[in-house]
C-alpha cells in the first residue's frame, strides 16, 4: 500500500511541477508582451533604450548610466 502513496506522491508532484511551467508561460509569452503595449511601460522601455542599456544584461550595474554615472563612476552632470 506505500507502493500506492509514493506512485500518488510522484504524480502530485509531477502535476505541481507541469502547472508551475504552464503558469509561468503564460506570464512570460502573454502577459509580459502585453503589460508592454502600456504606455507608462512602453515609455520607460524607450528610455532604458536611449540610455543604451541593455534588458538582457545579467546586472543593471554593467549600465552606469542608469545611475547617473559615467563610465568611470563619476555622477554626471544635468
Amino acid at each position: 500500500m506505500s507502493a500506492t502513496r509514493d506512485d500518488l506522491a510522484r504524480v502530485v508532484g509531477f502535476a505541481r511541477l507541469i502547472t508551475a511551467v504552464v503558469l509561468i508561460g503564460f506570464v512570460w509569452l502573454t502577459l509580459l508582451p502585453r503589460l508592454s503595449e502600456y504606455p507608462a511601460i512602453r515609455d520607460r522601455i524607450d528610455q532604458h533604450r536611449s540610455a543604451g542599456i541593455d534588458p538582457s544584461a545579467i546586472y543593471y550595474t554593467d549600465h552606469p548610466r542608469h545611475f547617473g554615472r559615467d563610465g568611470n563612476g563619476d555622477l554626471l552632470e544635468e
